[in-house]
């Protein structure tokens, strides 16, 4: 196997993201560069890249680029920067992995096997037609954006889920510290296990904060894409701002089930609500197609609708702890790293058989 190249838009660590996870389990057999976008800095006389080793096979690259460059003199320094560390590892590439059009322009120098679109859940993304045309495998998010994918690619996969146990196990009842501004919330406690986003259904949220005044709702994250006025306003609803991916854990075992109120399946709810089964906390959910496959894979997560949303809570809070910690040890025998890699590895394969075929009829064609 040869080298991943990897471009990212979430700070490695720092910041929740899909595809984290899998390029990290990747690593254990194959190299995989990690670029991450650029910092534009006013104290930065050349541009260069910042190198993180954050595990064998593992290399986080964080572009460093003069403030006072327009678009198009910052995309050919990121496309020299990209140059540069292909010739200082020795990099070959088999799978170019982009996010965007702009990718493949600065990542022109990769001349990769493989091209896989890590596609958002927008419906129509900038450049779009571009990276259809050009990509030979489509990662999403969510079924639905799948659906729409499938329509106009011949290779379209809903992301492969990954449950990291060690990450949970950091924040196990024996070592757990309550962080200080969750703390003083009283219990019982519904986190939102959902992005705070257009997809969150905020009437059902006040519904369930309104039936149920004894229990608090922990919110976490940054709103993105939605008023914050429309955010509802209850004495036990605490909204705590954002945080750290690796500080989750710490903040899920305070709670006692996660509830995932949306109107339609966002990228990061399968993967929210996974953090919180994974932690062995039950997880109720709007009817969604994604968090519904969730429900499939394990009974910690039940999907239920609006009019029947508070009474699964309430269901889900009377079941016995052991069962919830029973359940989630299943889950996470199912959903390893290696069977995610074992998936992927298998689309790749059948990407480079495609790209043969079609090839092939292309030859056939301009010598006819």
């Amino acid at each position: 196997m040869t080298d991943i190249v990897a471009f990212t838009r979430a700070r490695w660590g720092a910041q929740t993201s899909r595809e984290h996870p899998l390029l990290h389990a990747l690593a254990r057999a194959r190299r995989v560069f990690v670029i991450e976008a650029p910092v534009r800095d006013a104290c930065v006389a050349a541009a260069f890249v910042e190198e993180m080793r954050v595990a064998d096979g593992l290399v986080v690259c964080v572009p460093h680029l003069r403030d006072d460059l327009d678009e198009v003199r910052a995309r050919a320094a990121l496309a020299t920067l990209v140059q540069q560390l292909v010739d200082r590892h020795a990099i070959r590439a088999e799978i170019l992995w982009v996010r965007a059009a702009a990718d493949l322009a600065v990542a022109r120098c990769v001349e990769p096997r493989v091209v896989v679109w890590d596609c958002d859940d927008e419906p129509f993304a900038p450049g779009e037609r571009a990276l259809l045309a050009r990509a030979d495998l489509v990662l999403t998010a969510t079924h639905a954006s799948a659906d729409a994918r499938r329509r106009a690619h011949a290779l379209v996969q809903v992301m492969p889920l990954i449950v990291d146990a060690s990450r949970h196990a950091r924040a196990s009842a024996d070592e757990w510290v309550d962080p200080l501004d969750q703390s003083c919330i009283p219990g019982p406690r519904l986190g939102l296990a959902a992005p705070i986003d257009a997809h969150l259904d905020v009437a059902l949220l006040a519904r369930v904060a309104d039936a149920l005044p004894e229990l608090s709702v922990i919110a976490l994250g940054a709103p993105r894409g939605i008023d914050v006025r429309a955010l509802p306003c209850r004495p036990n609803i605490r909204w705590l701002g954002e945080k750290r991916d690796d500080e989750l854990p710490r903040y899920i075992a305070g709670w006692d089930i996660g509830i995932a109120p949306v109107l339609t399946s966002g990228g990061d709810e399968p993967r929210l609500a996974l953090d919180v089964m994974t932690s062995g906390r039950p997880v109720v959910a709007a009817s969604s197609r994604d968090l519904g496959a969730l429900a499939a894979l394990s009974p910690l997560a039940r999907v239920a609708d609006r009019a029947s949303f508070v009474a699964a809570i309430e269901a889900a809070l009377r079941e016995p702890i052991a069962e919830h910690a029973r359940w989630a040890e299943s889950l996470r025998a199912a959903l390893t790293a290696d069977a995610a890699c074992a998936r992927f590895e298998s689309w790749v394969a059948d990407a480079r058989y495609r790209a043969r075929g079609a090839r092939s009829a292309e030859l056939e064609r301009s010598s006819a």
